[in-house]
């Protein structure tokens, strides 16, 4: 398992708390639609409201010599894996991860958010400006990459090289490939391939929707029943360490949004945040939040802003009336 100790901005999540949910006073609500009950105010997430994300990264394997230094040159690069193009130079973090696991499972890891439960060395190195990158100049908790000591064969581990933006403190992979290292290579230049690393992937936000109206003065959130995540793996809320609650005015439903899933902000009309601690929360807990607004569409969620996963730990639509 990767320790806490080891590139806590990479991959250490916080472990955070229980907490019930203290009931806060807030004005009854009375429909504004004639002959329809009122609709409460507690919003309850369940694993039936969570969205869904299936996603693989397709990446190629490459051999360098063992026990040799090497460079790593992306210069090729105009397309990245998410079929974006790109600048080469404009990538900011080079990052290499060994795990005891396949490089079939690797590549499982990183597309389902574990990457972090193989891991058990990294190093990293700003790069941006820059389109290759000695891996002696790779930094790690415990030093430099020595390639003499850690570009060894061996059957059972993968090194998994990424090529990341920075999003906030969590670093966003856009290209890379595994490296096996061979006794029997000669070579000591490893180029990234262009457009060949990807990753493929589908959403959906068609769970069951949670429904209010706008005339609460507050709205208590529990998803103290949630077990399951997005990505379709045991639901660890110690790793969620931030709320969100995001408006969208140009769509007709949350399902509409399934195509956003791991850039929700950009397209919000409002985007509030607080953070996580527990199972439970107030709407009101959000910085700068106000109230709903009467017929608008809503995300809310949980993410964990170190993680290499692109999409939030869980997301539920909300509809107001």
């Amino acid at each position: 398992m990767l320790t806490p100790l080891l590139l806590p901005t990479l991959l250490a999540c916080t472990p955070a708390g229980t907490s019930d949910i203290v009931p806060k006073t807030g004005s009854s609500s009375t429909s504004t639609l004639t002959g329809f009950p009122p609709l409460g105010a507690d919003l309850v997430v369940t694993d039936d409201s969570v969205h869904t994300f299936d996603a693989q990264w397709i990446l190629p394997s490459a051999t360098l010599r063992a026990d040799l230094d090497a460079t790593l040159t992306w210069s090729a690069v105009a397309t990245d894996g998410w079929g974006e193009a790109r600048d080469p130079a404009t990538f900011q973090v080079a990052a290499l991860f060994r795990t005891e696991a396949s490089r079939a499972d690797t590549a499982r890891a990183l597309a389902v958010d574990q990457l972090d439960a193989l891991v058990t060395d990294a190093w990293t190195a700003d790069v941006a400006g820059d389109t290759q990158v000695r891996l002696s100049a790779l930094q790690g908790p415990g030093g430099a990459f020595d390639p003499a000591v850690d570009l060894v064969e061996d059957a059972g581990a993968t090194l998994l090289f990424l090529l990341c933006d920075r999003d906030g403190a969590r670093l966003d992979p856009r290209t890379g490939l595994t490296i096996e290292p061979r006794q029997d290579e000669a070579g000591s230049v490893l180029p990234v391939p262009d457009a060949v690393p990807r990753i493929e992937w589908t959403a959906a936000l068609d769970g069951d929707t949670l429904r209010t109206e706008a005339t609460y003065d507050d709205w208590p959130l529990d998803w103290s029943a949630v077990t399951t995540d997005g990505y379709g793996q045991p639901y660890d809320n110690a790793r969620a360490d931030e709320l969100f609650l995001a408006r969208y005015d140009d769509v007709d439903e949350a399902d509409d949004l399934s195509a956003r899933l791991v850039d929700l902000p950009a397209t919000a009309v409002d985007y509030w945040t607080a953070p996580l601690s527990g199972t439970s929360a107030h709407l009101s807990d959000l910085a700068g939040f106000d109230a709903l607004a009467s017929g608008g569409i809503y995300l809310v969620g949980a993410r964990c802003t170190t993680c290499l996963g692109p999409a939030p730990l869980w997301v539920a639509g909300l509809e107001v009336r």
